[in-house]
């Protein structure tokens, strides 16, 4: 811009004295420049000459302008570049963070699931245990005394062979409603054994000793 008032100056000096040597009336009139004698042909060429560096210090000025400006927005987007890397940054850390907690809740369920596992099993194990426990009580013969009893309170409904303890006796049972269902006699003075079926809530009656073993 120094340069550019600098050219102006001297634009407005040297027309200012083509107009003095315009009054003097001849165009090969000298003057005195800077106290150097100067044709006024001279000084038209040199306005002319100095016109046209004006004019391209006008457009480099322009020029220098629209690069200044160009850089300035390059160095924005550098900026606006440079803020969303670390924008992106953090969120990677903060994401970092949040897997390893995911990832540590996982571990921990984990370890819950086979705590829970190893629970289970050992349930199951006392279940099969208890289990095969009952299994076993309802497959070992009952030996019953002469008496009432009651199937489901006394013993388990199912399937039993009824064979006598001793000399035998009459063997009974009552349904629900205390109508005979079995009548027969057990020993030397009737079977030596009697296979039947008996539901909950049903009677069973017997005059002496005897043995229930549960069959298929």
């Amino acid at each position: 811009m120094k340069i550019v008032r600098n050219i102006i100056v001297l634009v407005v000096a040297c027309v200012g004295m083509f107009f003095v040597g315009s009054a003097v009336g001849s165009s090969n009139t000298e003057v005195k420049l800077n106290n150097k004698k100067v044709a006024l042909e001279d000084i038209k060429k040199t306005i002319k000459h100095l016109k046209i560096k004006e004019s391209d210090a006008r457009k480099e000025v322009k020029k220098q302008q629209k690069e200044l400006v160009d850089q300035e927005e390059k160095t924005k987007k550098v900026v606006a570049l440079i803020s969303k890397e670390d924008e992106v940054h953090t969120q990677v850390k903060e994401s970092a963070k949040e897997l390893q907690e995911i990832r540590g809740k996982i571990e921990e369920e984990k370890k819950n699931l086979e705590n829970e596992k190893s629970k289970v099993a050992k349930q199951q194990k006392e279940l099969a245990s208890l289990t095969g426990k009952i299994e076993k009580a309802k497959s070992q013969p009952k030996v019953l005394s002469a008496g009432t009893y009651t199937c489901g309170t006394d013993f388990p409904a199912g399937r039993y062979k009824a064979t006598p303890v001793g000399d035998g006796s009459n063997f009974i049972t009552f349904d629900s409603s205390g109508t005979p269902d079995v009548n027969t006699v057990l020993g030397k003075f009737g079977e030596e054994s009697y296979v039947f079926y008996i539901e909950e809530g049903y009677t069973l009656q017997t005059e002496a000793k005897v043995k229930l073993t549960p069959v298929e």
